[in-house]
């Protein structure tokens, strides 16, 4: 299942590329799906999550916003937002390490009609104002809670 959202993220990735850009993006996809699909390799992904304030603002919401300029729902990056907010609220094994720490913790306590817009706010204002991308998060929040409750908050 981690392969195919990976999988699904990426490709969400090069579609909001330029055409020339995505031509080479391809062969950079490739090269880093393989290096994680290696058996060698036990990557820690905690490091990754921390800071998602800037990381995903950096990485992931621009293809959010391009996907959404196309009038596509970016449902791999709908995931990946969730199991921040999802991380944020005090689900999930890995500690919630952001530079803006208090305020995100506060801001994802709510119900998630409240919590979900107001923590995307926190990358970009557009995407707080984008009541299908919240709803679309906040479905996957709702998800991703059963899921760590099903396996015992594991």
């Amino acid at each position: 299942e981690v392969r195919s959202d990976i999988d699904g993220l990426l490709g969400e990735a090069v579609a909001g590329l330029p055409p020339d850009a995505a031509e080479g993006a391809a062969d950079s996809v490739g090269a880093l799906l393989e290096r994680w699909s290696s058996a060698l390799i036990s990557p820690e992904l905690i490091p990754i999550a921390a800071n998602g304030s800037i990381r995903l603002t950096d990485r992931l919401v621009p293809t959010v916003l391009a996907a959404r300029s196309n009038g596509g729902m970016p449902h791999f990056a709908a995931r990946v937002l969730a199991a921040w907010i999802v991380n944020a609220s005090g689900h999930g094994r890995a500690r919630f390490v952001d530079l803006q720490e208090a305020r995100v913790r506060m801001l994802a306590s709510g119900s998630l009609k409240v919590a979900v817009p107001a923590v995307l706010g926190v990358l970009d204002p557009a995407l707080e104002e984008d009541t299908d991308l919240c709803l679309a998060v906040a479905e996957e929040v709702a998800s991703l809670r059963h899921e760590f409750d099903a396996k015992g908050g594991r």
